[in-house]
């Protein structure tokens, strides 16, 4: 038996597979989650790109925390609360954050924080202001070296 080659079955059957899997134009897959996503962002070092730390300061020794939205919409404004263990928390607010964005939020460490190193655990979106796509990913702990 042999079989006939249609010059148009490969155009027919793409067209076929895209009705099958798109909704329409404009339309997201209906797996496609939409919301914001906040999670802080470690500094990478160039000189060791292996070497990631939360502990970032500018040059007045406050400490920079990014908070990066790493969803597919805005955040609205929140709080992002550092914690400075044994010498208790700090609270600044977050701005508008657009879906793929960071902003830096900065926070004066406390007296005492570096004996000698000073801990702390970063917790974004601290008051769970924001319905995210995962809430599970919005703490990190570090320590800055004295």
């Amino acid at each position: 038996m042999q079989h006939t080659y249609h010059k148009k079955a490969p155009i027919i059957f793409v067209a076929a597979l895209l009705l099958l899997t798109c909704a329409g134009p404009g339309t997201p897959p209906s797996n496609l989650r939409v919301g914001a996503d906040l999670v802080p962002v470690p500094k990478i070092f160039s000189f060791d790109p292996v070497s990631i730390s939360l502990c970032n300061r500018d040059a007045g020794g406050k400490l920079i925390v990014p908070v990066r939205n790493q969803g597919t919409s805005r955040a609205r404004g929140t709080s992002t609360r550092v914690v400075f263990f044994g010498l208790g928390a700090r609270f600044e607010t977050t701005d508008s954050i657009p879906a793929g964005g960071t902003v830096n939020v900065l926070f004066q460490m406390p007296a005492g924080c570096f004996n000698p190193d000073c801990d702390f655990r970063v917790t974004v979106d601290s008051d769970a202001q924001i319905d995210e796509l995962s809430e599970e990913n919005n703490s990190a702990s570090d320590r800055c070296i004295g």
